[in-house]
């Protein structure tokens, strides 16, 4: 039990951290390269937030637990659409007035999420060939951001 709660302590550490080492870097190198807000936000925010999840589902996906994976993922974005932003809101972080994100990115982001949920229906499992076309728009619609 005891080794369970340390390595457990340990993980979570290792994968906040490495999280937030990823996002200063991305931040400071783009930062550097001149790259707009919303490239910026787009690209390392997304991946500094998403990492963890990603981190913590690679052992459910050895054994072929599914429902974990789901669960988790679908879970903590929700979260952070919700949570997240819904305390934004509350704080008054500010007006985002900026038609890239606030027409363009919630068009593409419904139409992947509609996308995702056809090929959910098919036979109740994404292949590997599905889950690359729901990840190849994403470099394409970055610049569209900036």
């Amino acid at each position: 039990m005891r080794t369970e709660t340390v390595r457990t302590l340990l993980g979570l550490v290792g994968t906040v951290a490495g999280a937030h080492l990823l996002l200063w870097g991305a931040v400071d190198a783009a930062d550097r390269a001149g790259l707009g807000e919303g490239l910026v936000g787009a690209t390392t925010v997304t991946i500094g937030t998403s990492l963890p999840e990603l981190v913590t589902v690679i052992q459910p996906a050895r054994r072929r637990d599914t429902d974990l994976i789901v669960g988790n993922l679908l879970g903590s974005n929700m979260f952070n659409a919700l949570g997240v932003g819904g305390v934004s809101g509350l704080i008054g972080a500010g007006m985002v007035d900026d038609p890239a994100l606030t027409e363009f990115a919630v068009v593409a982001a419904v139409g992947i999420g509609v996308l995702a949920r056809l090929m959910m229906c098919t036979d109740r499992a994404t292949t590997r060939r599905e889950g690359i076309a729901l990840i190849g728009p994403y470099p394409t619609l970055v610049p569209f951001l900036s």
